[in-house]
């Protein structure tokens, strides 16, 4: 009799964790339904050797159970927020008033040439060759907005930038020499004037002096 009663407990203790597990696992997924809509960012750099070109791809993953409409990303700069939502508008041709749904478990995805993010970074630098920290940022309709830093895209951003840091070098350098080349050819010019200058003045100076000889009257 005791033997029976404890196998109808282990057996009742068994049902019961199993429900409890069933009971976590579904609250788990309803969770994970009614969970605020986030995003998942990646950014990776490509380089298409045909078309000898480099971009970069950003790729902007809904990883909930729920449909988003993303309303603004891109990159946050310097405190500054660079928006390439419209921009992936025009990419994609759509209308200016679009709504871009990301259904669930799906992804958007936006390419950008790596030199027209160098160009505004290095504008808001004020010309400097340099790159601070930037981050990529996805905006859903409810306002909640998904951050990722992206050293990727900062380490390839700082590598355009040392190639014009190079550029603009070789540049001045080249101002410097011509500037010397100037400089030298105005020194000897005033060297050439000067010296004529001082033969004129002797030549004068000499030519117009009263004959010391006297002449011999016939």
């Amino acid at each position: 009799m005791q033997i029976d009663l404890f196998y109808v407990l282990l057996g009742l203790l068994i049902v019961t964790f199993l429900l409890v597990v069933l009971l976590m696992i579904r609250f788990k997924l309803v969770e994970k339904y009614f969970l605020p809509l986030k995003f998942r960012i990646i950014n990776t750099y490509v380089l298409d050797p045909s078309q000898k070109k480099d971009y970069l791809k950003m790729t902007i993953y809904n990883s909930t159970l729920n449909d988003a409409r993303v309303t603004s990303f891109g990159y946050v700069y310097r405190q500054k927020n660079i928006d390439y939502f419209r921009e992936y508008l025009v990419q994609h041709q759509h209308p200016a008033n679009h709504q871009a749904l990301v259904a669930a478990r799906d992804s958007l995805t936006f390419s950008l040439p790596l030199t027209a993010l160098v160009d505004i970074v290095q504008d808001m630098n004020g010309g400097k060759f340099s790159a601070r920290k930037i981050i990529a940022y996805a905006t859903t309709s409810f306002g909640q907005t998904t951050y990722l830093k992206t050293n990727l895209v900062r380490k390839h951003i700082q590598k355009v930038l040392d190639q014009r840091r190079k550029i603009e070098r070789a540049r001045l350098r080249c101002i410097a020499r011509e500037q010397a080349r100037q400089r030298r050819e105005k020194f000897q010019k005033w060297i050439v004037r000067t010296r004529q200058g001082i033969a004129f003045f002797f030549k004068k100076t000499f030519s117009k002096r009263p004959s010391t000889t006297k002449k011999i009257k016939p």
